[in-house]
């Protein structure tokens, strides 16, 4: 019994450890996919609208091209991002305000409300 215990919270801790470690969710694949994802970012902002938030990737050399989609929904958020590369700055922002992305190439980004079709 006491070795079929064992063997049980080894396995648990192989399964939590591969769930912890894994890649990206599938929702942010498309971001893999971003030439600068790595590189870091630090930024503060209070109450300022997530256009402005996200243009300022652009005049940080993160992406060559910022555009927002026609369903775009703007809004002001406080945003606080200490060091963290372009691609985590990305999800926090989507997972935290409703955003959704599309790369069409390297050095460009699209953003969407979430809810938007592709």
């Amino acid at each position: 019994m006491r070795k079929t215990a064992g063997v049980l919270v080894a396995l648990m801790v192989i399964a939590l450890t591969a769930a912890l470690a894994a890649d990206t969710p599938s929702k942010y694949k498309e971001l893999d996919k971003l030439k600068n994802k790595d590189q870091e970012i630090a930024m503060g902002f209070k109450q300022q609208s997530l256009r402005k938030i996200l243009g300022t990737l652009y005049n940080l050399g993160a992406v060559e091209k910022v555009s927002f989609d026609e369903g775009f929904k703007d809004k002001r958020v406080d945003v606080q991002i200490d060091r963290k590369t372009l691609k985590d700055v990305l999800i926090q922002l989507a997972d935290e305000h409703g955003l959704a992305y599309e790369v069409p190439d390297p050095t460009s980004l699209i953003v969407k409300s979430a809810g938007d079709k592709p």
